[in-house]
C-alpha cells in the first residue's frame, strides 16, 4: 500500500502568442528611446587626452608653466600649473568631450612674462602635441 499520488499528466503545450500579443512589442518603445540616448549621449561621452606642450627653445630659463584650457563657450575646462623641470616640458591629462578647444599659457621667466594661445580638436581619445616655440 503506497500513499503515493500518481504521476502527474505534462500540462499541454501553450498556444504560441501571436507577435501581435507578445512583450517584445510592449517593450519596443523604450527599445527604440534606449538606443536614440545612445546615440545622443555617446558623441558627447569624454576622451582621456594627452595635451603635450613643445617649448622647444621657450623652455630655456623657464620657472613655471600655466595652462588653461578653454571649451568652445569660453568656458574654463582646466587649469594647470608645472614648476620647475616639469614647466619645460608640461604635459595635461584631461578628459573632454569631442570638440573645438583653446589653450592660453602663461610662460614665467626670471626677468619676463610671455603669454602664448593655441586651439585643438579633440576627435577621440588621442595624445595632442602642441607646438608653442613661437609666439
Amino acid at each position: 500500500m503506497s500513499d503515493a499520488a500518481p504521476p502527474a499528466e505534462p500540462a499541454p503545450p501553450s498556444p504560441k502568442p501571436s507577435w501581435r500579443d507578445s512583450q517584445w512589442l510592449r517593450r519596443l518603445p523604450w527599445v527604440i528611446l534606449v538606443a536614440v540616448g545612445l546615440l545622443v549621449l555617446l558623441p558627447k561621452a569624454p576622451h582621456d587626452v594627452e595635451l603635450a606642450y613643445h617649448l622647444g627653445r621657450a623652455a630655456n630659463g623657464l620657472q613655471e608653466t600655466e595652462a588653461e584650457v578653454f571649451d568652445s563657450n569660453k568656458s574654463e575646462v582646466q587649469r594647470s600649473l608645472f614648476r620647475g623641470e616639469q614647466a619645460r616640458a608640461p604635459v595635461q591629462h584631461l578628459r573632454l568631450p569631442k570638440g573645438s578647444y583653446r589653450v592660453e599659457l602663461r610662460l614665467t621667466y626670471p626677468d619676463r612674462v610671455e603669454r602664448r594661445q593655441r586651439t585643438f580638436e579633440v576627435e577621440e581619445a588621442e595624445r595632442i602635441d602642441l607646438e608653442v616655440e613661437t609666439p
